[in-house]
């Protein structure tokens, strides 16, 4: 409410109060719409029980606007603190789910470095048992075939485990985007409000 406003409700109030209380309808403070509430006050300065029941009203009138603004402060205060409350949850969840991810890569990380470790002493064992079998060809093949097969089956495990840390990459950059995209929505909801 602006003052014009504040002062055509208050005049509103008083003439309601004095026609309640008793005065005649010429003794009331009419105001039409074309003149300023300034101007239809001039008249009732003159009368002190209309202006001081005009004064107290007007003070009721700033009152209640006060306490209507207070509200709707509070209000918005509010709403920011559940959107900030809301997002602090969310960041937390995202930060969870971000180290947990982080933790399964690093876990998949180690069991693809454990992995590679054994194919290398695989390997090496291979040179070993090929120059140690070399006397007899028949059990040098043997030796071969089950060393090369024993890798086949070490480099498709391999292959599992390089894929399934490529789509934990995958999912965790999917879950940074989804986390950047809300807090960068939210950040912009506070900006607007």
């Amino acid at each position: 409410m602006n003052d014009e406003q504040r002062q055509r409700f208050a005049l509103q109030l008083t003439n309601c109060h004095m026609y309640s209380s008793g005065f005649s309808k010429d003794q009331l403070y009419s105001c039409s719409d074309f003149h300023p509430a300034t101007q239809c006050l001039l008249p009732m300065t003159k009368d002190p029980i209309a202006f001081n029941a005009y004064t107290e009203f007007l003070l009721h009138a700033d009152n209640i606007c006060y306490y209507l603004e207070r509200e709707k402060w509070e209000q918005r205060a509010e709403n920011n603190i559940n959107d900030l409350l809301s997002l602090s949850e969310f960041t937390a969840t995202g930060m969870n789910t971000l180290r947990d991810s982080t933790q399964e890569i690093q876990h998949r990380v180690n069991q693809v470095k454990n992995q590679q470790q054994e194919i290398e002493q695989l390997q090496n064992q291979m040179k070993d048992d090929i120059k140690e079998v070399s006397s007899t060809q028949k059990q040098s093949f043997k030796q071969i075939a089950d060393g090369v097969s024993q890798t086949l089956q070490d480099t498709l495990t391999l292959k599992d485990h390089q894929q399934e840390f490529k789509t934990s990459q995958d999912k965790i950059y999917k879950d940074f985007q989804q986390f950047s995209l809300a807090q960068s929505q939210y950040f912009a909801k506070i900006k607007h409000n």
